[in-house]
């Protein structure tokens, strides 16, 4: 119905693994309402910075170094 929703929620299932320890992410939202996503390991400490909404912080959870150079800042 043209909410976006189902554009976040096919990225969700894409999210790849974390660079450093392998284990899933999970997406997460913070008392001011920011998303991002962390490692579920609890031993990692992984995660994004804060996004305006959770494509922003899946986006930024899958970009690798490298990857896409066109990607760059």
């Amino acid at each position: 119905d043209g909410d976006g929703m189902e554009e976040v929620r096919n990225e969700m299932n894409e999210l790849k693994p974390c660079p450093f320890c392998g284990r899933k992410p999970e997406l997460r939202r913070d008392d001011d309402g920011f998303s991002y996503i962390v490692c579920a390991n609890d031993g990692c400490y992984v995660r994004t910075d804060g996004h305006l909404n959770d494509n922003a912080a899946i986006k930024a959870w899958n970009r690798r170094v490298g990857e896409n150079e066109t990607d760059r800042c």
